[in-house]
């Protein structure tokens, strides 16, 4: 069994008793600086078709994994009795397009990411963590490390490269990219992929965009056809079974969750609910490592019900290690700082203008 503090402290408290080397990064950061990549959000901005639709009035929800999650189980059924499971596919389909044009549409615009909350997220991460995974799919972290190119690419590498073959606005994934025996960079993971990486479907090559404008890698879908190989690299299935599946058909992805495994340093968890159904196979990478070590977890203040609710879970998920779990308030973390949260003076005109 874990060791586990009931009690949520402040982020300093327990930052000043270890070096912290990694840092697992969830949803909860995206969405504490932009509320729009919030699910409600996501989907008052999508147009499923009707049958869709229902199924997110069934599930009284919008929940995209979950819906996902609702669509395989029907489809499961299905084999069973030997039905054609055609619609079912092109349901799922629906869904996940649906989720990453969500995403894209729902973004942060570039010219409302001001250049000082760049610089406090790029500052954090290079200066605090030798790894940064991320299960986020938005371009938040992408636009802090570009804030300042010449700072911030001598001490970060996402594992992308352009050399030997540079082709202007394509990088391929190289696992040795930007390390080398003199310098150890802080190194960056996507876990479940993000809106500006892609894979190839005929080469099995994954690769990453880029952009002088860094707004144009909001409309990355032109770049996706039915005869185009290229799709977008984005983990979206509905459970963490289906999630490892999809990772495991790709170099990069599986080269991220491996690295997670094996990475024996203590942990800061933040803005992750490590869900159940969703997220299993990141816990497990977690927890795998044999190393007895230190996971920080930040929680939103809450009443002292649930928050011991919450704490009894994450032991659950470490209960068969020897990991010592700490809680931490998230508002007093650099990437929960309530300072870092952009207003929402125009949330009614955005969502007009996705319908």
């Amino acid at each position: 069994m874990p060791s586990i503090e009931y009690e949520l402290r402040d982020w300093e408290d327990v930052r000043s008793e270890n070096s912290w080397p990694t840092l697992l990064i969830g949803n909860g950061a995206s969405v504490n600086l932009w509320s729009h990549y919030r699910y409600e959000s996501l989907f008052a901005r999508t147009r499923f078709s009707t049958p869709v639709n229902k199924v997110f009035t069934e599930l009284d929800g919008t929940n995209f994994e979950e819906a996902l999650e609702f669509i395989r189980h029907g489809r499961v059924v299905a084999e069973a009795l030997e039905h054609s499971t055609a619609e079912y596919l092109g349901l799922y389909d629906e869904i996940k397009n649906g989720l990453f044009d969500a995403v894209n549409s729902a973004h942060l615009p570039h010219n409302r990411f001001s250049i000082d909350r760049k610089l406090r997220i790029a500052d954090y991460l290079v200066e605090t963590h030798q790894r940064v995974f991320t299960t986020n799919y938005d371009l938040t972290i992408y636009w802090s490390l570009m804030a300042d190119k010449t700072k911030y690419l001598k001490l970060i590498t996402d594992h992308f490269s352009g050399n030997p073959r540079d082709f202007g606005d394509e990088l391929y994934f190289d696992p040795y990219a930007g390390v080398d025996s003199f310098r150890r960079p802080t190194a960056l993971f996507y876990l479940h992929g993000a809106i500006h990486l892609w894979q190839d479907d005929e080469t099995g090559e994954n690769g990453k965009w880029r952009s002088v404008d860094h707004a144009n890698l909001l409309q990355l879908g032109a770049r996706y056809s039915a005869s185009e190989t290229k799709r977008p690299l984005f983990v979206s299935e509905g459970n963490h079974k289906e999630k490892l599946r999809t990772i495991m058909r790709s170099p990069y992805l599986w080269f991220c969750i491996e690295t997670l495994a094996n990475d024996r340093g203590d942990t800061v968890v933040f803005g992750h609910s490590l869900s159940e159904r969703q997220d299993m196979h990141i816990a497990s990478a977690l927890a795998h490592s044999a190393k007895e070590k230190q996971i920080a977890i930040s929680l939103r203040p809450d009443s002292a019900a649930s928050l011991r609710f919450k704490m009894a879970y994450f032991e659950e998920k470490f209960s068969n290690t020897k990991h010592k779990l700490h809680f931490f308030d998230s508002t007093t973390h650099p990437l929960g700082d309530p300072a870092l949260t952009i207003p929402e003076e125009d949330w009614p005109s955005l969502l007009a203008k996705a319908k």
